[in-house]
């Protein structure tokens, strides 16, 4: 039976020795059958998640295009190859055509059945938009790569749980910029441009919606040059 482990739990050394024959997998939102999952990889003995992409994506309550979207994945997929892993995916869920071809598997996605709620509600037109960036990476020996999403997320939440009239607080993205990559594994990198896009194509679709504050918070320093135009 294929056990499933959580990517961004490693520290650097356990993702260094990690084999590079290891699944792993991208998603895009959660909930999806891992059992299926499993079978379309041919059941192997273990599968690493990283973390989902909360939003971004048609189904999520806050999309962008496209296009936007495959630069994202494109970029974190490539990641992992140039760290070695032979067997990468996104995974998608069946009603996006996202130009990856065999750099995805498409399952069915719970979004399908029940479509999720607006990120933001329309009801929190008026208040400050926070809006967490972290990464995945390496964090030195005993650090998880998940750090500076676990810093962030609870910076975030906290403000909008003291000041829930004033703001509300956005699922932490968990990937960012790191011009560093290479020479750390497990770090990944969105890089500049695609993430520049992304950023401007989400506060677009908020702009558009009646949205008019915001408030950027990054958990990672890689991030914030790359704002420094905005």
């Amino acid at each position: 039976m294929t056990e499933f482990f959580n990517y961004d739990e490693l520290t650097w050394p356990e993702t260094a020795v990690l084999p590079r024959t290891t699944p792993l997998i991208i998603p895009l939102g959660t909930g999806y059958d891992l059992a299926r999952l499993a079978d379309c990889l041919g059941q192997p003995e273990r599968v690493g998640l990283l973390p989902a992409l909360p939003f971004g994506w048609r189904g999520s309550g806050l999309a962008v295009d496209e296009g936007l979207l495959t630069a994202v994945l494109q970029n974190l997929l490539n990641s992992l190859r140039e760290d070695g892993f032979s067997c990468v995916f996104a995974l998608v869920s069946q009603d996006m055509n996202l130009g990856l071809h065999d750099q995805a598997i498409v399952l069915p996605h719970p979004s399908q059945i029940t479509p999720a709620l607006l990120l933001p509600a329309a009801s929190d037109v008026g208040k400050v938009v926070i809006i967490p960036i972290g990464h995945t990476e390496q964090h030195g020996y005993h650090l998880p790569l998940s750090t500076d999403n676990l810093i962030i997320e609870a910076i975030g939440n906290g403000v909008s749980t003291a000041v829930p009239d004033l703001a509300v607080t956005l699922p932490t993205f968990p990937y960012g910029v790191s011009t560093h990559r290479q020479a750390f594994a497990g770090t990944l990198n969105v890089q500049g441009r695609a993430f520049e896009d992304f950023w401007l194509a989400v506060v677009d679709g908020l702009v558009g919606r009646g949205f008019d504050r915001f408030y950027l918070m990054s958990g990672h320093g890689g991030n914030c040059s790359f704002w420094s135009t905005w």
